[in-house]
């Protein structure tokens, strides 16, 4: 749902988006920035595991250009667990990520209250 709400162009295409990577961090920096260290965010590249496919997470793994979920334990493909980049991140970034979701929630419990139970079929 968040790369849907999130204006297109909004995040780098090349960066890895998974656990830790800069939507999450840059939520994080919104919210709580007390709890974020930005100076241990770093890039670490990921284990490639799986001959012939590229890794993009522990679940998310391309061939020839088209990801392909096949599951592995997170530590296997990057023993810190953070399988995204945050060193892009930001408050602002965040604000802005944050807020989408939040009026994409609230439009859809909106719409969500009005329909009649009694005509879904």
């Amino acid at each position: 749902m968040v790369s849907k709400v999130t204006p297109v162009g909004f995040w780098d295409p090349d960066k890895r988006m998974g656990h830790g990577g800069e939507p999450t961090t840059s939520v994080m920096l919104h919210l709580h920035p007390e709890l974020v260290d930005m100076s241990r965010a770093e890039d670490q590249p990921l284990k490639q595991k799986l001959k012939g496919l590229e890794s993009r997470s522990y679940g998310l793994h391309n061939f020839k250009g088209v990801p392909q979920n096949v599951y592995l334990y997170a530590d296997e493909v990057q023993a810190s667990g953070f399988m995204g980049d945050p060193t892009g991140a930001s408050a602002e970034k965040g604000k802005v990520l944050y807020q989408k979701v939040v009026d994409y929630l609230v439009d859809f419990m909106e719409a969500f209250r009005k329909l009649d139970p009694t005509q879904a079929h």
